[in-house]
């Protein structure tokens, strides 16, 4: 597993589509540090779990984002060959790589059929310092009470193998997205048949062990709720600019009803209003 790959499909990825993105974690996967791999298409499919024409199609559709470059059979044994066009960063120094061809052209080597090494890439490569990730066992302890209440079971000890796996995968998962997967698994029963919910895990270890692409789903599936707006002014704002412009006008009651269709023709008038009449004030007080 690349954890740089795949850190950079979570962060960077604008993916919509469950499938598009998880066909392109399923090649980070499979990535070397310079975000480079050759899986067969079969092997994508049985790694996405899906067919391979839609796992064709998904590949289609990330090329033409921008997100994957695609050499026909310049990978080992005549596979193809993948370069996910997202910005990589390393897992122990935390320095940001662009993968991206702004600025220079990327040249790749075909693979040797009886050595993995043989792939090289040249880029121009701009490094941004960022602090690095690196799993806490908080960390550890918030993923697995996650994993246990989509299930609805008590924590109980866990596997080496699985904790393991689970460590790994720590640094590409976002625990703000934890109750979309929690949503996920409770929404329908864990027997449905119905896509894409046909597609969970039956325990709390095999979900770890998967946890990555089932978070994918989960966030496709039951997306988290946007955050909550931040405005620069209030309610009594609203109110002093709409009273002065429209006397005896109707008055709205919060700032949420500024997002009705009652309001919606107004919102922007309302916003700039209360700015022009804020910088008026600053003005008059600086005069």
């Amino acid at each position: 597993m690349s954890i740089p790959a795949t850190k950079a499909v979570w962060h960077y990825s604008k993916q919509q589509k469950s499938g598009a993105l998880v066909v392109l974690l399923a090649i980070a996967d499979y990535a070397n540090e310079h975000g480079i791999a050759w899986p067969s298409v079969p092997t994508l499919a049985r790694k996405a779990r899906m067919s391979k024409r839609n796992v064709q199609r998904w590949l289609k559709a990330l090329e033409a984002d921008g997100e994957l470059q695609i050499f026909p059979n310049k990978g080992r044994h005549g596979s193809n060959l993948y370069k996910t066009c997202l910005p990589l960063v390393e897992r122990n120094t935390g320095v940001t790589h662009d993968t991206t061809d702004t600025g220079g052209a990327t040249c790749v080597t075909p693979v040797s059929s009886t050595n993995d090494a043989g792939v090289t890439q040249s880029i121009n490569e701009s490094s941004i310092q960022s602090t690095p990730v690196v799993p806490k066992g908080d960390d550890k302890d918030f993923w697995i009470k996650a994993c246990f209440r989509c299930f609805e079971q008590p924590v109980h000890p866990i596997r080496a193998h699985v904790l393991r796996a689970l460590s790994v995968a720590i640094p590409t998962l976002d625990k703000n997205l934890a109750d979309s997967l929690i949503d996920f698994y409770q929404a329908e029963p864990l027997h449905s048949k119905q896509p894409p919910y046909s597609s969970r895990r039956h325990s709390p270890e095999r979900l770890m062990r998967d946890l990555p692409r089932q978070l994918a789903l989960a966030v496709q599936t039951c997306p988290p709720p946007e955050p909550e707006k931040k405005r620069n002014f209030t309610i009594h704002d609203v109110h002093e600019y709409l009273t002065a412009t429209y006397p005896g006008c109707w008055l709205p009651r919060s700032l949420d009803e500024l997002d009705s269709p009652m309001w919606h023709y107004m919102r922007e008038e309302i916003e700039n209003g209360i700015r022009e009449r804020r910088e008026d004030r600053n003005n008059s007080g600086c005069g």
